[in-house]
């Protein structure tokens, strides 16, 4: 039996402090959020830098991720691009366990806002990356028990009476009257 989905809901919102250089021209970042192990990638449209701020981006992108209960255990990865001419290039990565937003936040209520380091691959801090979240349990599985003990001294309690026959003309059908009494045999009055 496949164990239930437990939904993530992500919405990054923004990332301050990130440098992200491109020469002549702002540079463009966007990120790719999976789950390790799982194989499964989900990624944000592409946004330029602020024009006040060439550190500051903001998406403002939800992404859906469906979990089952055993990759609860796993982290989330947050990858930050920037998008090159030839290739893409790493800017920072956000590696976020799924435990530790399941015991700090509410579940099924209102999104919880948090804010992670972002690292670069050599481990230095390369800004930081803002993002709520809500996640959403599975409901809880029906289980039904057996009859109790006290069940199977009255055998039939939980069995309906069988319908009443409703007839709707006036007389019996034929064949249900039975066997004839005394003043049937005798009806007009002869002894």
């Amino acid at each position: 039996m496949e164990s239930p989905n437990v939904i993530l809901d992500l919405k990054l919102t923004s990332c301050k402090g990130l440098k992200a250089f491109k020469l002549l021209r702002d540079p463009s970042v966007y990120a790719v959020v999976s789950v390790t192990g799982t194989g499964d990638h989900h990624r944000t449209p592409s946004v330029a830098a602020a024009k006040d701020d060439r550190r500051r981006f903001e998406w403002r992108h939800t992404i859906r991720l469906r979990l089952r209960l055993s990759d609860l255990d796993r982290p989330i990865e947050i990858d930050l691009l920037c998008e090159g001419t030839l290739r893409d290039r790493l800017v920072g990565r956000v590696r976020v366990a799924v435990r530790d937003l399941t015991e700090e936040g509410i579940v099924g209520g209102a999104a919880t806002h948090v804010s992670y380091q972002v690292r670069t691959a050599g481990g230095k801090p390369n800004g930081v990356l803002n993002f709520s979240y809500d996640l959403i349990l599975p409901p809880p599985q029906m289980v039904w028990q057996p009859p109790t003990a006290e069940a199977a001294e009255k055998p039939g309690w939980w069995y309906r009476p069988p319908p009443q026959e409703v007839w709707s003309t006036g007389y019996d059908p034929i064949g249900m009257g039975g066997y004839p009494t005394e003043a049937d045999l005798f009806g007009y009055g002869f002894r």
